[in-house]
């Protein structure tokens, strides 16, 4: 790949990024906070006054709003700033897989991701889900490029990020199972590509060695203990990870109190927000199971599917599920139907600056209407 190619592609990553910040950002302060967003805004707030408080099980976004607001004053913008800047560098993620995905995908990944509505909803309010997100396919993206310690921070601050991390947690490490033992099976995970800045894959040796594993755990302790207690000026942020997983788990006892909303809405937030990705997602991972001669490409779409099909069945299960927790399944669903337009609507390179222009525009004015549609 040329010089010149590369600058235009990591101009189009820059100018998605853009786009997501700005509607993400846009208007963040005009809306007044849900009870849900109050109580988290108003520990952080009482925390960067000096406060002793019982704060919740959302000691990452605790931490950093209350950074913001002991630098600024308290406001609503304030309140939602961090998720949606997480919700913004999550569209950018993408380059660590392009070399699994394809570049061209990767890139359309990036400009869907920017304008989801869904996404946009989850990163327009004051919570730890944007960054559990964010956190987490961050630290994935860096363990398999080979930088084992930035990938245990990155897991380090997953664990912070609230009870909303263990659908996704859990979903994703079961797909990771099921295609090591079955999708890969005899024929080894993708290979590392030499490209610069493509995404290294785990080889057919199986996994990381052991000590990389383990320097990438004292990471992530060293930064839960170091962020959870905001360096030590909160000291029960430490009980606050811990309090996520009981938390997550009282979701499952019926009649505690904690009932999520009805499977019938939930699916019709899938079909009415997530309508594209549906169609073609489900075209490209479907077909892949149906292919008798699998290729590379094939069992990656596989691993896909799989992924979205255990996120779905592990939201529709959860008791105390939210519409937001659908949030899991975008991500796996938005890749595969990324990796299937860029097949169906094969674009000639001589075209496709043009296209990509194009393409651009339609995500100026898809995200205005998501914006709409979230407001």
């Amino acid at each position: 790949m040329s010089f010149r190619k590369i600058k235009r592609e990591y101009a189009l990553y820059g100018a998605a990024f853009l786009l997501a910040l700005v509607i993400r950002l846009a208007g963040a302060a005009r809306f007044p906070l849900t009870d849900r967003e109050a109580e988290l805004a108003l520990q952080a707030l009482g925390l960067s006054q000096g406060q002793a408080l019982l704060i919740g099980p959302h000691p990452a976004y605790l931490a950093l709003t209350t950074v913001w607001m002991f630098i600024f004053h308290a406001s609503n913008w304030v309140a939602r700033f961090w998720p949606a800047l997480a919700g913004s560098l999550l569209v950018l993620l993408p380059l660590f897989f392009r070399g699994r995905l394809g570049k061209l995908p990767a890139l359309l990944l990036t400009f869907f991701l920017a304008v989801d509505p869904g996404l946009l909803a989850i990163s327009r309010q004051a919570g730890s889900l944007s960054l559990a997100l964010f956190f987490t396919m961050l630290a994935l993206g860096l363990w398999l490029t080979e930088r084992k310690e930035l990938a245990g921070i990155a897991f380090g601050m997953v664990l912070l990020s609230g009870p909303s991390i263990w659908p996704g947690m859990i979903s994703l490490g079961l797909a990771l199972l099921i295609a090591r033992r079955w999708i890969f099976q005899g024929q080894g995970m993708p290979t590392v590509s030499s490209e610069p800045g493509v995404s290294p894959a785990l080889d057919e040796k199986g996994p990381s060695p052991k000590g990389d594993l383990r320097r990438g755990l004292v990471f992530a302790l060293v930064t839960v203990f170091l962020v959870g207690t905001l360096f030590f000026s909160i000291p029960n942020g430490l009980s606050a990870v811990g309090a996520s997983i009981p938390t997550y788990l009282q979701g499952w006892v019926p009649g505690s109190g904690n009932m999520g909303v009805s499977l019938p809405l939930v699916f019709g937030a899938l079909v009415v927000y997530e309508f594209l990705p549906l169609i073609f997602g489900l075209w490209g991972g479907i077909g892949s199971l149906l292919k008798k001669n699998k290729t590379e490409k094939d069992r990656l779409d596989q691993f896909l599917i799989a992924w979205w099909a255990i996120s779905l069945v592990l939201i529709l299960a959860y008791p105390g599920r939210h519409v937001w927790d659908l949030a899991w399944s975008i991500l796996p669903l938005w890749a595969l139907a990324a990796r299937q337009i860029a097949r169906v609507f094969r674009i000639p390179a001589v075209d496709r600056l043009p296209v990509l222009g194009q393409m651009t525009l339609s995500a100026i004015i898809i995200a205005y209407i998501s914006m709409q549609l979230v407001t």
